[in-house]
């Protein structure tokens, strides 16, 4: 869980007015830590000289309770079964996230940046994804005012960063008002590992961003790659973005296979209906996104087109491999009622399409918010969200084998009906 992302950050500074009033006699020291404190001085003086260069520690704690009304379980007869559920979970409405960033003055306008972050579940402590430490950001590289930044590692594509802010899911609605499995990632279902990535300067409100992530496959260059471009544009209270990415071997190269799986549509459950969907050769996915805030008032809107290109889906059922295409439409508002609180609404519309059997599933979900800010970095929320899907049924019955509509909400259990809603209330906390 890309998972893109709004992160406000706080960092500890040297020189509190407690440690000022606080004076220490050298007559009343130890010759050897007198010593020792000099030493430390000496070191320090490079540090305080280049003022503009930092480390900040900083992240979210995002927890809550979680009533979903219908999830799919198995019966001792081998069935399945709908059965409502309520859970304390992590990430309601922003993953928990733990990073470090840095920045080095180089002089000229010119910085060396760093990012380490990453994702896990404040509910119980444990890393989003098993057996990585810095699943959400890993990157090292060079910003300049007059060239743009170049950066190094596992980090987030161009495509994703532009589109993203326009997404209710990284808003107030949280994973669960995420388009259909994220399958266009505007919800940062996953990054991108060994990666380049280049943001150009600002011109006259317009910025540009590409992104290149190697394989890493000898004798295979195309093999796991991925690459996304993106243009931005920002005037006052109007914004603006579009892009474009390509992945190969979506499955393994960014949602780590069967075993480790971290995308919306898991593996992990039991029954499972939709994890093999994006074992294909390639994803290709492009979108546009505006946004207009206006006071108290902001409102967005996004549409994407995603293809699975040679999906495995319906291999499990004995079935062709088949390209499958989501296109989606969102819209969505949220309102400042008061300077401390703020309530959303959105809908989003997906069509889609597996073209190997003619199939046309349409999924409709609407999502509601409230958000009651205690401070600037401390906020209580409220959010429910319902997906509905009709048509000839996107899910495969892991009983019968045949079509059926079983809603998911991300990182809920599926449905067993066509149907889903979730309702989340917790704390979410900024430092």
């Amino acid at each position: 869980m890309r998972r893109t992302q709004f992160i406000a950050c706080a960092s500890a500074r040297a020189g509190s007015k407690h440690g000022a009033s606080r004076r220490t006699s050298n007559a009343k020291m130890p010759k050897h830590f007198a010593a020792v404190m000099v030493a430390m001085s000496a070191a320090a003086m490079p540090l305080l000289a280049r003022a503009q260069s930092s480390v900040t520690l900083y992240g979210i704690i995002d927890t809550g309770l979680t009533y979903v009304n219908n999830q799919q379980v198995t019966t001792p007869s081998g069935g399945i079964e709908g059965k409502s559920a309520w859970s304390m979970t992590s990430g309601n409405v922003a993953p928990a996230t733990f990073g470090l960033k840095g920045v080095e003055d180089l002089g000229g306008g010119t910085a060396a940046i760093f990012d380490l972050r990453s994702y896990f579940l404040s509910n119980n402590g444990a890393l989003f994804e098993p057996n990585s430490l810095f699943d959400a950001t890993a990157m090292v590289g060079l910003k300049s005012d007059a060239f743009g930044t170049l950066t190094l590692g596992r980090q987030f594509d161009s495509y994703t960063d532009a589109l993203a802010p326009f997404a209710v899911s990284n808003a107030w609605a949280g994973p669960a008002g995420a388009h259909f499995g994220d399958i266009d990632n505007l919800n940062a279902a996953f990054n991108v590992n060994n990666a380049v990535k280049y943001v150009s300067p600002n011109f006259g409100g317009f910025a540009l961003s590409g992104t290149f992530s190697f394989g890493n496959q000898a004798g295979a260059f195309a093999t796991n790659r991925a690459w996304a471009l993106a243009v931005n544009y920002s005037n006052g209270p109007f914004s603006a973005a579009g892009g474009y990415l390509s992945v190969r071997n979506p499955f393994n190269s960014v949602l780590h296979g069967d075993t480790t799986y971290v995308g919306e549509l898991s593996c992990g459950q039991t029954p499972v209906s939709y994890c093999q969907m994006q074992n294909s050769d390639e994803l290709r996915t492009f979108g546009f996104g505006a946004g207009y805030s206006l006071n108290e008032l902001t409102v967005n809107a996004v549409v994407t087109s995603s293809k699975l290109v040679g999906s495995q889906y319906l291999t499990a059922s004995n079935g062709p491999k088949s390209d499958i295409r989501f296109d989606t439409g969102e819209v969505n508002a949220s309102y400042y009622l008061t300077s401390t609180l703020q309530a959303g609404i959105a809908y989003s519309y997906t069509r889609a399409t597996i073209s190997a059997i003619d199939s046309r599933s349409n999924i409709h979900k609407v999502s509601l918010g409230t958000v009651y800010n205690l401070s600037k970095r401390t906020a209580l929320y409220g959010t429910v969200n319902f997906e509905k899907m009709t048509g000839d049924g996107l899910a495969i019955n892991p009983i019968t084998g045949s079509p059926e509509n079983y809603a998911q909400l991300a990182y809920t259990g599926t449905s067993n009906s066509s149907s889903q809603v979730a309702v989340s209330i917790g704390i979410k906390h900024n430092f």
